[in-house]
């Protein structure tokens, strides 16, 4: 069936992160899963705690889980079964793992974001010793929008 039609017909965005073989750009969401799946197995509750930690952005329950959801259908993810977790009081967790093609999504990414920060620092955006909120007068970054998954940026 194809990605953008429902059962309906009716139109249906597509999904963001593979459509036909054909990678798209991630949302950040889903790239910070995978950058914290990179270097193991995990269970929910220690990615959202590795996402605040490596990005400063929290990411509550539903981001995650309907993320982790959507990236099992693309198969970017798997289930490795559950487990209890000691830290977290013995109870029963479902740990995750990336596919080989969720590392290729995320090695695809990074390369496309490293390609955007070579560009920024080629129009002189970035690494001049000036930030571009200094050098547009804004000040300084405790001015700068900020936003939390789930909500547009201001």
């Amino acid at each position: 069936m194809l990605g953008w039609l429902n059962s309906c017909c009716e139109y249906r965005p597509p999904v963001y992160y593979i459509r036909s073989g054909y990678m798209e750009p991630l949302t950040p969401a889903v790239f910070d899963i995978l950058l914290a799946l990179g270097d193991g197995e995990r269970h929910g509750y220690a990615i959202m705690r590795e996402v605040l930690q490596s990005s400063g952005r929290p990411m509550g329950p539903g981001t995650l889980y309907g993320s982790l959801k959507r990236m099992l259908e693309a198969g970017l993810i798997e289930e490795c079964g559950e487990r209890e977790d000691s830290e977290l009081n013995e109870e029963r967790r479902r740990y995750y793992r990336l596919t080989a093609q969720g590392r290729l999504a995320a090695v695809g990414e990074a390369e496309r974001l490293e390609g955007l920060v070579r560009t920024a620092r080629s129009k002189a955006l970035i690494g001049t010793g000036l930030s571009a909120l200094h050098a547009t007068g804004s000040g300084s970054l405790l001015h700068a929008p900020s936003y939390h998954y789930g909500e547009a940026p201001r």
